[in-house]
């Protein structure tokens, strides 16, 4: 489960027949009719082109087609800290991802982002959580808020956060997400999208597409249909990030790597194929080699809304 994360040729040519007397009679007239519409095809190209009458040419498909990424949805993806302020800046231990939805400085997360880091971070005694927002789209600048547990759903990690702007404002107009209805919920093969912070991208935001996978069941939460199964790349870091379709409304939250519905498999298939050690054999002694793409996971739209629901924030 990606958790917070710690601190690119020969011409031939036929003879020519000598035309017949008839022909050379019909020469001299097909000559004047070309060259009068030539005259004309001119006049009404030049005439077109000067007062502007000629109609555009229709945009090729390409042409038509808006970025998917395109304005400033990257606002709403926010980056969530663990860390200490000192001398105007932010040094952190831990992150995560999250989006601002329903309105400003509501984040939407996940559990295990919004708890406190564990020994292994090595945070500093007085770390607390932080969400920066991206001032740009190369993410190189955030303006940062302390936050608040608002709400936590340990069954479906997930967590709500308040940010204290302590007087300050966004920009006005500043994006927020929704959240889609659960008759809306994208179909098996629908286009996805998602904006988050992976660790291996750097501090900067990341944006990945792909497709609904499919659907599978929530072990912890002893619940079928409870994950949303992406093909989508995520990697540590991306846990929180909201999963977006096509009208950029949320259906998931991403919360995994590798998803399994069997405990005794891994989430990541890896396998001896391969005689890795050079003995002539393959066998245990070999390094296993991961096969294929990773399925990873989100928590789907329905216990989404049950958790959002349970916390008065959707009716």
């Amino acid at each position: 489960m990606p958790a917070k994360s710690k601190k690119r040729k020969s011409v031939v040519r036929k003879k020519r027949r000598k035309p017949s007397a008839l022909l050379q009679l019909f020469k001299v007239p097909a000559l004047i009719v070309a060259a009068a519409l030539i005259v004309v095809a001119g006049f009404y190209l030049s005439r077109g082109l000067n007062t502007g009458s000629s109609q555009s040419a229709e945009p090729s498909a390409s042409g038509s087609i808006a970025p998917i990424a395109a304005g400033d949805l990257y606002k709403t993806a926010v980056k969530i800290v663990w860390g200490v302020p000192k001398s105007g800046s932010l040094i952190w231990c831990a992150e995560g991802s999250g989006a601002q939805i329903i309105r400003t400085g509501l984040i939407l997360t996940n559990q295990h982002v919004a708890e406190k880091p564990g020994p292994e971070y090595e945070c500093e005694p007085d770390a607390s959580l932080w969400v920066l927002y991206p001032e740009d789209q190369k993410g190189e600048n955030f303006t940062w808020y302390s936050a608040r547990v608002l709400a936590e759903g340990k069954r479906y990690d997930l967590a709500l956060l308040e940010v204290d702007f302590k007087g300050s404002k966004l920009t006005p107009g500043w994006p927020v997400l929704q959240i889609a209805e659960l008759a809306d919920e994208p179909a098996l093969g629908a286009a996805i999208r998602i904006f988050s912070y992976p660790s291996i991208g750097g501090n900067s935001i990341t944006f990945t597409s792909g497709f609904v996978a499919g659907w599978a069941r929530d072990q912890e939460a002893n619940e079928d249909d409870a994950v949303l199964k992406l093909d989508v790349t995520i990697s540590g870091g991306s846990s929180g990030g909201a999963v977006l379709d096509e009208f950029n409304n949320v259906i998931g939250v991403v919360m995994m790597g590798g998803v399994s519905t069997d405990e005794s498999i891994p989430g990541i298939d890896c396998r001896q194929w391969y005689d890795t050690n050079g003995d002539g054999a393959i066998n245990e002694a070999d390094t296993c080699q991961t096969l294929g793409g990773f399925i990873n996971g989100a928590v789907a739209l329905a216990p989404l809304r049950a958790f959002l629901q349970a916390e008065g924030v959707l009716p």
